[in-house]
């Protein structure tokens, strides 16, 4: 970690892990805390938090192995996981300690929809277009946005609209619009 505010910024670690390593860092929903994947020299892959203060890491999710996670909010983790050779989308709530699979055959990007208590993902269970997906991470209702082609990374601006990558260009779209 870096204060961009300083003319000199130090480097603050918040980890030191020897074997293995982090990746994926969020900060936790309504805290100073972080999270990240923890991959260790086995391979084992867990998401942890991070207190910011102590450098203190608890594994959050024991039973799951988390390749790409997301804050819905400080309670509930939205995550792929790794099942065999494919990615299958879970919500886990931290308080009741549960994760429930709600969707498979997905990919890699997931994100909060600005504005709303919604999560996307990509489904790629249509093998010709990949589907852009809505999952209300209470109800676990899952209802599709709009088709992407073979796009697998996306982000929400602000402003609600879908940026895509496709091989070397980057569209900006408005769901709302289509």
């Amino acid at each position: 970690m870096y204060d961009l505010k300083q003319k000199r910024p130090n480097l603050y670690y918040i980890s030191e892990t020897e074997n293995g390593g982090e990746y994926s860092p969020q900060r936790i929903s309504k805290s100073n805390n972080i999270s990240a994947v923890k991959l260790d020299e086995n391979g084992l892959q867990r998401s942890n938090s991070y207190n910011y203060k102590t450098k203190k890491s608890a594994v959050l999710i024991p039973n799951l192995k988390v390749a790409y996670p997301a804050w819905c909010d400080h309670n509930t983790l939205v995550a792929v996981s790794i099942d065999k050779d494919s990615l299958e989308l879970f919500v886990s709530d931290l308080r009741k300690e549960t994760s429930i699979s709600v969707a498979k055959t997905m990919e890699r990007s997931i994100h909060k929809i600005p504005n709303s208590n919604l999560m996307s993902f990509i489904s790629k269970e249509n093998h010709k277009d990949w589907l852009v997906k809505s999952l209300n991470p209470i109800t676990k209702e899952i209802e599709t946005i709009m088709s992407i082609g073979k796009s697998e990374d996306i982000t929400w601006l602000p402003n609600g609209n879908l940026l895509i990558s496709n091989g070397n260009s980057m569209y900006q779209l408005n769901p709302k619009k289509r």
